[in-house]
């Protein structure tokens, strides 16, 4: 079948990896490739075997949220930043959010209203001309992956679980057989191009920089080298799509990432809560996240099903990549070097103050966000105009 792979394919190349490692001479690669097995062993054992991850209690939740606050509290800073930074479009998201129920109505389909379907394969035919357009000192590693596309690439179900969290895409890279076995979601809307450029910009960054895929960083920047090279294809409106599809497309990456940055920000809260509460869940614990938060169950819920190293990456990831962004549109050249330093930061860095020295995190996001919302709104009303 055209664009597939399997399980079994997948194992294979963990077997080939494995003899590789028999076969190895030199100490430091051996070890490195044992390193390599080992993550994706764990890999295989999360995502190919029926064992499902037992269900945590509130206790274990929060004592989780509060273990990932207690040790990663600049990113929760940096969290709360760029949430703060959009506190002034609230009332203007408010508007767009009642445009939207007003003239597309509820449970909508944008890819249906707007028409906005691609085949796969001029989805990849649009993301082979994206990248050979982006930078010519990538190209050839987006090659090397986009080659192998007919055993490596497939489009399925939705990935993960059947809720929220499932993923329109993702990627796996095996160095040492140097593989990114990539999984887009089956669907006839043309999101399936920005999932696919989003995906090859890891594929690319993996193949740039291998060892990376392996570092021992906090990996908390692990999305830009998707997110960026989609957000330029969204702002360059590859494809030629429908305004009204591209501007949803834009505002909806925004507000998911709001949205859970709310969620992050609220774990501060939840978490003097329950200290005051003298680390007890019980009633009291519940009636004074109401009484002195207007908390409730379901909100407290959802804002412990939000954490830093799943939806926090995007977030993080998201505040490179929209800095990226506003200087892509002012001097390209700049942001791609940029981009590219940042893919090669050494894998020995403290990636924060690195990155410090090549851009201000939230420093434009309000006004990237500002014109996102503003176009978002000005496409629903050209569109209920002509839809009357």
């Amino acid at each position: 079948m055209k664009y597939n792979w399997t399980t079994e394919d997948f194992l294979n190349q963990v077997d080939l990896l494995r003899k590789m490692i028999q076969n190895e001479t030199n100490p430091d690669r051996k070890l490195y490739l044992e390193k390599v097995l080992n993550s994706t062993e764990y890999i295989v054992f999360e995502n190919f075997t029926p064992l499902k991850r037992p269900n945590e209690s509130l206790k274990q939740r929060i004592y989780n949220i509060n273990s990932e606050r207690v040790s990663y509290g600049r990113y929760y800073s940096l969290i709360q930043d760029f949430y703060f930074a959009l506190e002034p479009l609230e009332e203007q998201i408010d508007e767009v959010e009642d445009l939207i129920g007003k003239t597309l109505g509820e449970d909508f389909d944008i890819a249906k209203i707007t028409g906005s379907y691609l085949s796969n394969d001029k989805a990849l035919s649009l993301t082979s001309l994206f990248y050979h357009d982006f930078d010519d000192e990538l190209l050839p590693y987006f090659i090397e992956a986009y080659n192998s596309r007919f055993t490596t690439l497939r489009f399925n179900g939705r990935i993960g679980p059947d809720n929220d969290k499932a993923s329109d895409g993702n990627t796996t890279f095996i160095d040492g057989v140097r593989k990114n076995f990539i999984n887009i979601c089956k669907t006839r809307s043309a999101s399936k191009l920005h999932t696919l450029i989003h995906e090859y910009g890891h594929a690319t960054k993996n193949l740039l920089t291998p060892e990376k895929a392996y570092s021992n960083d906090d990996g908390l920047f692990g999305e830009v080298d998707g997110l960026f090279p989609e957000l330029v294809s969204l702002e360059e409106n590859i494809g030629s799509l429908d305004p009204l599809f591209v501007a949803f497309q834009k505002y909806s990456t925004l507000i998911t990432y709001y949205n859970h940055a709310d969620a992050i920000v609220l774990h501060n809260i939840i978490l003097n809560a329950w200290r005051d509460n003298k680390y007890r869940t019980n009633k009291s614990f519940y009636e004074l996240l109401e009484k002195e938060y207007d908390i409730d169950e379901e909100t407290l819920s959802l804002a412990l099903d939000t954490s830093l190293f799943s939806e926090g990456t995007y977030i993080i990831s998201y505040m490179v990549a929209i800095e990226l962004l506003h200087l892509y549109k002012k001097d390209k050249k700049q942001a791609l070097s940029l981009y590219k330093e940042f893919l090669n930061i050494p894998t020995d860095k403290d990636i924060i103050p690195y990155l410090h020295k090549l851009i201000t995190l939230n420093k434009s996001v309000l006004e990237e966000a500002t014109t996102i919302v503003a176009d978002m709104k000005l496409q629903l009303e050209r569109w209920g105009t002509k839809h009357v």
